[in-house]
């Protein structure tokens, strides 16, 4: 059986729902837009609140373990309730977190995902821990000993580590597959830059692709769905599919 190690962010996702969301709406030439509005001062009464376990790492993770595979993924959270919720959630899916790093020093990250229209959800993320990750925490024994790694989203002063983690798969020969998200490629496209020769497999949405290109100063067209992604392999030929970002939706 393969083992795949999976790298990157772990969310506790708090989805609130109540009726009667308001909503603003902006329509463009380009594009129609649609604002979930809250007023100030104006208290909104929820009918429920439901916990999941999200973020890039724990959710490919998990579509890796459904899918067959050994599977090990790596993370940082807090030592608190959020934490100990994750952790839960990927022994019941028969994960690995062997690896994952818990701190005192910083709560785990939470998304609160805030109902719009169409399913268009606003999600507020706080990464906590996630962005507290350091060089000297990454797995080397989980990366030597695995088939392939998935990188997923690296946020904020985390985001430099793409590149020693890359380092180390390809000094082990190992085959590597990055997702890194708008959040990382906001925080510095050149690190996925300098990180691209050792990437096997690179997962972009549309917006994403732009991001990169932009800074690589290579114009594309823009595409025709947020949901599109550009497949790169390195050898000369790059492909656009439609695929769904995340299991249970994208809160890297």
């Amino acid at each position: 059986m393969k083992k795949v190690v999976t790298i990157g962010g772990a969310m506790q996702d708090v989805f609130t729902q109540y009726q009667d969301v308001d909503t603003l709406h902006l329509h463009t030439k380009e594009e129609d837009y649609a604002y979930v509005c809250m007023r100030a001062g104006r208290k909104i009464e929820i009918q429920n609140i439901i916990y999941y376990c999200g973020g890039g790492a724990t959710n490919s993770a998990v579509s890796f373990a459904r899918a067959g595979f050994d599977v090990q993924s790596f993370f940082k959270i807090g030592n608190d309730h959020a934490g100990d919720f994750i952790l839960e959630t990927l022994k019941k899916e028969h994960i690995s977190t062997n690896h994952v790093i818990r701190t005192s020093d910083a709560p785990t990250g939470q998304s609160f995902i805030i109902p719009g229209p169409q399913g268009n959800s606003a999600i507020l993320a706080y990464r906590g821990a996630n962005i507290t990750l350091t060089e000297k925490e990454i797995p080397q024994d989980a990366i030597k000993n695995a088939d392939q790694l998935y990188i997923t989203s690296l946020s904020g002063p985390a985001a430099p580590l793409l590149i020693p983690i890359t380092q180390l798969a390809k000094k082990y020969n190992k085959a590597v597959a990055a997702n890194p998200g708008t959040s990382q490629l906001l925080a510095g496209a050149d690190f996925l830059k300098t990180a691209l020769s050792h990437i096997d497999t690179l997962i972009l949405n549309s917006y994403e692709a732009e991001l990169l290109m932009t800074s690589l100063s290579i114009e594309i067209p823009s595409l025709a769905h947020p949901s599109t992604r550009l497949r790169q392999g390195f050898g000369g030929q790059a492909a656009f599919t439609a695929e769904p970002d995340e299991v249970s939706g994208r809160t890297d």
